[in-house]
């Protein structure tokens, strides 16, 4: 579980649109900051019983209290907005997208974070946010500790692709081992289920997926069995 929020040209893209803020970036980290403020206010007030239930600011208050960290979409020196951001609250947070990380990396190692999940790495080469697909800055995040997974943001990739997209990481020079690691315990540990899922454990659940390859190094590779809860859910004929 986790709460969401977005920096950069989605919200400036839709409120910018209707001429309201947050529709500039200093507006953007505005809002996140003043809705912690509020948060910690509500806090305060519902351990004294000065406030009704309040769902949103429930969630809001268990980023605060570091029971789920704030999902951050944001590319580029937005980073480091919120970085500063989750340092001045001390929040946990991950870095989803994180186009342009190889500009920041001993920011980012040195902020924390609970993970960064990169991609998609199959989009074109726009300007401004979208122009740097630094596909190798997950190589040396894993290198420096990062927690490092990476992301289709399905529907604008379909999730099949996540495959082929680990392939470009180890094209680029990533450790096939460590590459793997990226689609299985690591986004599992990011996400707090590592307990039950990404790795082949005893008392963890069956859910495993069986190439007749490699998968993302050799691209012959195809799905045998799908297993879930220990159950074939899926085999090639």
């Amino acid at each position: 579980m986790a709460l969401k929020a977005a920096l950069g040209g989605n919200p400036k893209g839709v409120y910018g649109k209707r001429n309201q803020m947050p529709m500039t970036r200093m507006g953007i980290a505005n809002v996140i900051r003043e809705t912690l403020i509020k948060g910690q206010q509500y806090i305060e007030k519902r351990e004294k019983g000065e406030v009704e239930f309040d769902l949103g600011m429930e969630n809001v208050s268990k980023v605060l209290r570091k029971e789920i960290p704030l999902k951050v979409h944001c590319e580029q020196f937005d980073m480091l907005t919120i970085i500063r951001i989750a340092k001045e609250f001390d929040i946990d947070f991950t870095l989803d997208h994180a186009w342009g990380a190889s500009d920041f990396y001993d920011d980012i190692v040195e902020s924390n974070c609970k993970g960064v999940i990169y991609g998609p790495i199959g989009v074109l080469l726009l300007p401004g946010e979208c122009g740097k697909i630094d596909i190798h800055s997950l190589i040396e995040l894993d290198k420096r500790g990062v927690p490092c997974a990476i992301m289709t943001d399905g529907p604008i990739l379909n999730p099949d692709i996540i495959i082929v997209q680990a392939g470009e990481v180890i094209r680029f020079g990533g450790d096939i081992e460590r590459v793997i690691n990226m689609l299985t315990i690591n986004p599992a540990k990011i996400i707090g289920i590592d307990n039950r899922v990404g790795s082949i454990e005893k008392g963890k659940d069956a859910d495993l997926v069986i190439f007749d390859g490699t998968p993302a190094l050799d691209t012959n590779a195809t799905v045998k069995y799908t297993i879930i809860d220990g159950q074939i859910v899926y085999k090639d004929r």
